[in-house]
């Protein structure tokens, strides 16, 4: 396992020490449950913004289509990026 050194403000390590003691764990399990519970968030808000954006795509090219009165082309995939668009969120 790697060592990592971080500065914490005072009182945001007194928080982190009084919820550690209560769990009965570490400071340093403390802070690793923190970190994985913000990265676990970190990707379900990913995938809700690729979800979205996925979601538009497919209303536009519907809608496009209805206007057009053509049927969705089967070779469709909303969660390819489109040209000239990033693949990040």
């Amino acid at each position: 396992m790697t060592r990592v050194s971080i500065r914490l403000p005072d009182d945001l390590l007194k928080e982190v020490d009084k919820r550690a003691h209560e769990m009965h764990i570490s400071r340093a399990e403390y802070i690793r449950r923190a970190i994985e519970s913000l990265n676990v968030k970190a990707v379900a808000n990913h995938r809700r913004h690729r979800m979205m954006k996925a979601s538009r795509r497919v209303r536009e090219e519907s809608t496009r289509l209805m206007r057009n009165n053509q049927p969705m082309p089967t070779s469709f995939n909303p969660l390819s990026p489109q040209p000239g668009e990033s693949t990040s969120c």
